[in-house]
């Protein structure tokens, strides 16, 4: 049997989409065999559940997924565990054990929507709850959807360095940062991953002030989108707000 996880380094991410990289565990009579990391070779909509179960992987665990990548697993025969924290491997050894259990985390607060395709997959999104989009690309031009986005205080997650790399739009005067920051979207910078886009929180901020001239105030405004739209309890929420005063 071929395990595949969900990895930050050698811990399992809390996140699969946003994983560091995956590490395949090759098992035989409850033991492992055989360990080989990759890294994650990029976020895009229904591509890493396939790419994990063409590499053979017959488990996924990771610590959250969301629905879209667990019904591709279910519907390729890949059983999904996710809930999980901890070491990757002792992840693993628990489960050949038959003492690892799903805890059933999938990620319906947040959604992996617009980062290319149809304006619909983000109005889909919010009717289904969502109080976080990733990317959110494709309500470019569409006022009527960032108004519906900021009126519910939804937060976008804009990823400007993987989103140029992997096409999302065709070139850097396409990209709507300035188009949402104007429109009063709750807009927040993100890496969507550091390894494969070679990125870093600095090198995104720079980034979009010296290609969109984001001004220092807004970098203080996207820092406060970010504490605003975060998944944590309000306590912890005012703690980071006073640190941004």
């Amino acid at each position: 049997m071929r395990i595949a996880v969900a990895a930050m380094g050698n811990t399992v991410a809390g996140h699969f989409g946003h994983c560091e990289n995956f590490i395949f565990f090759d098992t035989e009579d409850g033991r492992i065999t055989a360990e080989n990391s990759v890294p994650n070779p990029g976020h895009r909509p229904g591509f890493l559940p396939n790419f994990l179960a063409d590499n053979g992987a017959e488990t996924v665990i990771a610590g959250g997924m969301g629905g879209g990548a667990v019904d591709i697993f279910n519907e390729r025969g890949v059983e999904v565990i996710i809930g999980v924290q901890g070491e990757a491997r002792t992840a693993v050894e628990t489960y050949l054990r038959g003492e690892l259990k799903s805890t059933g985390s999938i990620c319906h607060n947040h959604e992996h929507a617009g980062e290319c395709g149809d304006v619909k997959n983000i109005q889909d999104s919010i009717v289904a709850g969502a109080m976080r989009i990733g990317h959110g690309i494709a309500m470019r031009n569409y006022p009527e959807v960032q108004a519906l986005v900021r009126e519910k205080g939804i937060g976008i997650e804009m990823c400007p360095i993987s989103n140029l790399q992997t096409k999302a739009v065709a070139d850097t005067t396409e990209y709507p940062l300035r188009e949402f920051l104007d429109a009063g979207v709750p807009v927040t910078i993100n890496t969507d991953n550091r390894t494969v886009s070679n990125t870093s929180m600095t090198k995104e901020l720079e980034f979009v002030q010296k290609v969109y001239g984001i001004r220092d105030e807004e970098i203080l405004l996207l820092m406060r989108n970010a504490v605003k739209t975060a998944f944590i309890e309000e306590e912890k929420k005012q703690q980071l707000f006073g640190k941004l005063m």
